[in-house]
């Protein structure tokens, strides 16, 4: 039994070595942050639409919109490049 246990042990460490010992992949990917969602001025409902008070609040509104919009499209672009890189 002694004798046994002495060649399962030689054949353990004999055969551990023989396997390919692979690196696990590490990635280092960039965050992908989304933007907030802006705070949109309010329409004064009191004046007409066309007033130029709530016209200067349309156009501030509309570019907060575009600058959301660019936020998530630069963000969608992120998680797709980082997509790309992990196929890889």
């Amino acid at each position: 039994m002694k004798r046994a246990i002495v060649w399962l042990s030689a054949l353990i460490v004999l055969c551990s070595g023989c396997g390919q010992k692979a690196a696990p992949l590490i990635l280092d990917l960039p965050d992908c942050p989304a933007p907030m969602p802006p705070v949109l001025p309010m329409i004064d409902g009191a004046e007409s639409l066309d007033s130029p008070a709530n016209i200067a609040r349309i156009m501030n509104r509309d570019d907060l919109i575009r600058e959301y919009i660019d936020g998530l499209n630069a963000a969608l672009g992120c998680y797709q490049a980082r997509r790309r890189h992990g196929s890889d």
